[in-house]
């Protein structure tokens, strides 16, 4: 296993290796000075794959946001799932407030200085028991249609078309898929800026993929599954064009 360390400071990229020997005997550390160190590293067809990033946010010229959406970018260009592609990026920052920028880029994990070696160490762990799981999937399951779900301690493959629809319900996502029904913490935006061009924001509480759509009145959604969906009023319209394009586009 590589595990990428890029800080601007040196005794924090030692002291974090410190930490990921003591951790991950085996595993190799390699360690960048700026965010261009790691995009050159991570651009060279020739390195050693990266499988986990410790990533400082607080970098002169490309910082450590800049480095993750460069990486999700290259990924995405490729159509595969940025969640169940190498690199799992952890932020290690003391930037308190920039947590949900993170997230957007599908960080795994977010730990802020001064580390919490409680924290670090189930962190590390977990992204490192998470690479394993990666490593067995078969290709199929690493194309952008596939996501990857953490619901406590079980983290499993979903494929973005069995997704029916998703409820805002207080804190959490409620993932109404074929077959189940997910419950997670998380806010619906976040679903809706990382789902594919099949889903809309029929309310603020609802996210529905049309592909599942049976019927709709000007108040509410019925999918296939029988799962019923809020129709606002004021994105009515919108729905209806952004579906009759998506009926359009399948027909053609």
């Amino acid at each position: 296993m590589v595990v990428g360390i890029c800080d601007d400071e040196i005794i924090v990229r030692e002291s974090l290796e410190k930490y990921v020997s003591e951790l991950l005997g085996t595993a190799k550390c390699v360690q960048f000075s700026s965010g261009d160190e790691i995009l050159h590293y991570y651009l060279c067809p020739d390195k050693p794959e990266i499988d986990i990033l410790l990533l400082d946010l607080a970098m002169a010229e490309t910082d450590g946001m800049v480095v993750a959406e460069t990486i999700q970018a290259k990924i995405k260009e490729k159509e595969q799932s940025v969640r169940l592609t190498k690199p799992l990026i952890i932020f290690v920052t003391g930037i308190q407030d920039r947590m949900a920028e993170a997230f957007n880029v599908n960080a795994f994990d977010y730990i802020v200085k001064p580390i919490n070696k409680d924290k670090f160490k189930n962190t590390v762990l977990s992204a490192a028991e998470e690479i394993k799981r990666i490593d067995l999937l078969p290709n199929s399951c690493r194309e952008e249609n596939h996501i990857t779900i953490k619901n406590g301690g079980t983290t499993f493959s979903l494929n973005e078309e069995d997704i029916v629809c998703i409820e805002s319900v207080g804190r959490k996502v409620v993932i109404h898929a074929l077959g189940r029904k997910i419950e997670i913490y998380g806010k619906i935006g976040e679903w809706e800026q990382n789902l594919g061009d099949t889903f809309f924001r029929v309310h603020k509480s609802y996210l529905v993929n049309m592909k599942h759509v049976k019927k709709y009145t000007r108040g509410d959604i019925t999918m296939a599954s029988g799962q019923q969906a809020l129709l606002s009023k004021y994105r009515y319209n919108d729905f209806v064009q952004s579906y009759m394009n998506y009926i359009a586009d399948r027909e053609s």
